[in-house]
């Protein structure tokens, strides 16, 4: 005899029996709960949800704000250099001229490290 054939005997010995009445009872009732737990649980996290939302909103207009400021930094820079070479030429292109506006870019450098919020004019 197969242990299979054997298995089979013993299971046919068994007949299925319904659940219990009160089972269908017990399962609708942890189900409601649960459900009920889980939109708890929703509203418990909703505040960290839209403070997390908010953060990453502000974060994206910082960066855009960077961005802005950055490219005009760097217009006003490419302006400036571009008025010194004009300026150079008008003076004589001369070593003189040349020192005088090495000298007044770094005084404008070291005014822009000391406050930022200087070399953006309206």
């Amino acid at each position: 005899m197969n242990i299979d054939d054997e298995l089979e005997r013993l299971l046919t010995q068994y007949r299925p029996v319904a659940p219990p009445p009160e089972l269908r009872g017990r399962i609708v009732s942890l189900a409601s709960n649960r459900s009920a737990e889980g939109f708890a649980l929703l509203i418990e996290w909703l505040p960290a949800a839209a403070a997390l939302l908010l953060a990453v909103l502000f974060y994206s207009f910082a960066v855009s704000a960077r961005r802005d400021v950055a490219a005009a930094a760097a217009a006003i820079e490419a302006e400036r250099k571009r008025q010194w070479t004009e300026l150079t030429r008008t003076l004589g292109d001369g070593i003189l001229a040349r020192r005088l506006l090495d000298a007044e870019e770094q005084m404008v450098r070291r005014d822009v490290e000391q406050n930022p919020a200087s070399m953006i004019r309206d």
